[in-house]
């Protein structure tokens, strides 16, 4: 008989990371050689039927997502940075049309509980949760799961501290990792190093006016110190809200630099697998987006992690990488500058995964 399972995440939002993060679970699941029905939950239904090949629903049309609960023999959560509070809480969306974050994972949980379907947490990231609502309501999605993966040790601990047994959760590996991708070579040139920027905006705890000039003059000065190199900003994310604008944000930098005729930003239409082939080409990177860390890592390219949130240096420190992870609230160029030649040249000692 033909199984249907239901994927809810942050799926359709036009984020490199999620897509990946979904193609790899797809692969998996595919890769078992079931007979299986998949539907995705998804902030843009269309874009996810196309790129993904599965049936999809909107994030924001609770009726069918119960509809699709109730038709589903198993329920997943993930994977992903899901379950964070940074924006607060509000559990008055839960069930409705505006359920968001935190209150949109509850409704997916509470609506496989109330119709008995089996609910998994997959490869999920967890924290920082701030807020005692954002804890309840998360360890509440946990007790209600049959099973839990996590994609870090942190995340592990997190759970386990707010109530969740140790025994039942275990610690895997980001989805992403799998992910077999037809990738361009980065040949190494010590004079003409291709210098990879991949940045998001970020103003919750930190002043974007201070560190995006800070990243600028170290780009620079890399630039400076390698005439025959380059740069290319590699937007993660695309949409018309500024938090997730990241081609504003790589745009902002590009105009500030002396040295900006030797970089490019790559084009916001280009599909996020294609996205990955020119990280993949590039020697060294520069990154928030954890995505972009990940697949340098993945392909043993020297990364200078930028600090915005736990999970960067979460994913650093798993690789021993962590000396090369910067606090984007406490750093100026000349250091992030220093920790791009070093990193530069300690390529040698990097071997793809």
């Amino acid at each position: 008989m033909r199984k249907k399972i239901l994927i809810a995440g942050y799926f359709g939002f036009m984020n490199t990371g999620d897509e990946v993060i979904l193609s790899a679970m797809l692969q998996d699941i595919r890769g078992l050689n079931f007979d299986i029905d998949i539907t995705v939950v998804s902030g843009n239904p269309d874009f996810t039927r196309q790129s993904h090949h599965v049936n999809s629903i909107a994030w924001a049309d609770i009726q069918e997502i119960n509809h699709s609960i109730l038709d589903s023999d198993l329920v997943i959560l993930g994977g992903g940075g899901l379950f964070h509070d940074y924006w607060g809480f509000d559990q008055s969306t839960i069930l409705t049309s505006k359920h968001i974050g935190i209150p949109f994972y509850t409704s997916i949980g509470l609506l496989a509980t109330l119709h008995s379907k089996p609910l998994m947490l997959y490869a999920v990231g967890v924290g920082p949760l701030f807020s005692d609502e954002g804890k309840k309501y998360v360890r509440a999605i946990a007790d209600q799961a049959a099973i839990i993966s996590v994609r870090d040790e942190q995340s592990k601990s997190e759970l386990i501290s707010i109530g969740i047994p140790s025994e039942r959760i275990t610690v895997t590996a980001d989805p992403a990792y799998r992910l077999n991708i037809a990738v361009q070579s980065n040949k190494y040139d010590p004079e003409k190093p291709t210098l990879g920027v991949a940045l998001r905006n970020w103003d919750y705890d930190g002043n974007p006016d201070i560190w995006e000039k800070q990243i600028a003059m170290a780009v620079d000065q890399f630039l400076d110190s390698y005439p025959g190199g380059n740069a290319v900003f590699i937007p993660f994310q695309d949409l018309n809200e500024t938090l997730l604008d990241d081609s504003g944000v790589s745009g902002r930098i590009q105009a500030m630099l002396k040295n900006a005729a030797r970089t490019v930003v790559i084009n916001k239409e280009l599909p996020f697998l294609e996205r990955i082939k020119v990280l993949s080409a590039c020697n060294l990177m520069v990154a928030m987006r954890l995505h972009a860390i990940l697949f340098a890592i993945k392909y043993g390219i020297p990364v200078v992690g930028l600090i915005y949130d736990p999970k960067i240096i979460n994913l650093m420190s798993q690789t021993g990488i962590q000396n090369y992870a910067l606090d984007i609230k406490n750093f100026d160029y000349s250091v992030l500058f220093n920790n791009m030649v070093k990193a530069y040249q300690d390529h040698d000692r990097l071997s793809p995964l």
